[in-house]
């Protein structure tokens, strides 16, 4: 509810801020608390400029008598100062409300608040310099970043100490990593840029940015997974059978065959005479020739035919 003047002089306050004051958010809080006293033409109370009239006047009455009346003046003024004083004392936590105890007037409870945050605000200007100073944008999207400084530009102006544009927009540069050098460089050139343009050129910049990672990023990994395709192709065109766990087409028509002239000794046994001839060379005809050509070559790719471990002798008639 905005502050607001009757037609008498007095002046009406509107309710006091949702924060309540604590012993860590003073800066919050009187960033706060001063727009709306200042509307209300109340600042002079707090400083002390604005101070009491008499209570009462010396006036002649009818007889030309002296007396004491009331000064219309400070019933105004009191009226005014107590607003002030609830507007205060109602925006202050449980905490802190024991420090301004006995107080009745607007001007010693502002000082007492000041007085007991005084070295606290010092030290907290100390803090949000060397925030501005140390932090960097790591893995913060860019308008996270630009808040939290803009943050704690606007926290030292609420204690006093303002930092101009050009100030943090160098502490904004500074934060920024080597993926932001060309983007650095082009802001750095132009002297003249505001921090509203370096703004919106670092948050144009970021998708830019990450565009480029994710290409790099796939490009290694596309690399990797052709080196490691590569390295498989070789291991398995070096031993195909034992990498397939397939024999080979001439396994399946030509089993295990005895070793070479195994069957012609075992020919050639007891039963044949020393000077007998080769059962090609007794055959007569030509045909009987060929049929034991086949019968024999028929004996030796079909073993499965015979008794496993036993050679079939051929026959000869005479």
């Amino acid at each position: 509810m905005a502050s607001s003047s009757t037609s008498s002089g007095t002046t009406t306050i509107g309710a006091p801020p949702a924060m309540k004051l604590t012993r860590e958010n003073f800066l919050y809080w009187q960033t706060q608390v001063l727009p709306t006293l200042r509307g209300a033409r109340v600042m002079g109370l707090l400083e002390g400029t604005d101070a009491a009239p008499s209570e009462t006047l010396e006036v002649e009455d009818e007889n030309k008598k002296k007396i004491s009346v009331s000064n219309p003046a400070y019933d105004t003024w009191v009226t005014k100062d107590q607003q002030v004083v609830s507007f205060l004392v109602n925006s202050l936590s449980e905490d802190v409300l024991p420090h301004v105890f006995g107080l009745h007037h607007a001007v010693d409870v502002w000082r007492a608040l000041h007085n007991m945050y005084s070295t606290q605000s010092k030290s907290r200007v100390s803090t949000l310099r060397g925030a501005l100073t140390n932090t960097k944008k790591l893995d913060m999207t860019a308008q996270q970043y630009i808040t939290k400084m803009k943050g704690f530009a606007s926290e030292l102006a609420a204690a006093g100490k303002t930092v101009d544009d050009d100030e943090l927009k160098d502490y904004i540069l500074n934060g920024l990593d080597g993926s932001f050098n060309s983007l650095v460089a082009a802001i750095n050139a132009v002297p003249s840029t505001s921090l509203n343009d370096m703004c919106s050129q670092l948050l144009s910049y970021e998708p830019h940015q990450n565009s480029e990672e994710t290409a790099a990023n796939n490009t290694s990994n596309n690399a990797t997974d052709q080196s490691n395709n590569t390295a498989e192709n070789a291991s398995t065109s070096s031993d195909p059978e034992a990498d397939s766990g397939q024999k080979s087409p001439l396994d399946h028509v030509l089993p295990d065959s005895p070793a070479p002239g195994s069957t012609d000794r075992a020919a050639s046994g007891p039963h044949q005479s020393a000077g007998a001839p080769s059962r090609l060379e007794t055959s007569s005809a030509p045909a009987s020739a060929s049929a034991s050509q086949s019968s024999a070559a028929t004996s030796l790719r079909s073993p499965s035919t015979a008794e496993p471990g036993r050679v079939s002798l051929p026959v000869f008639f005479c």
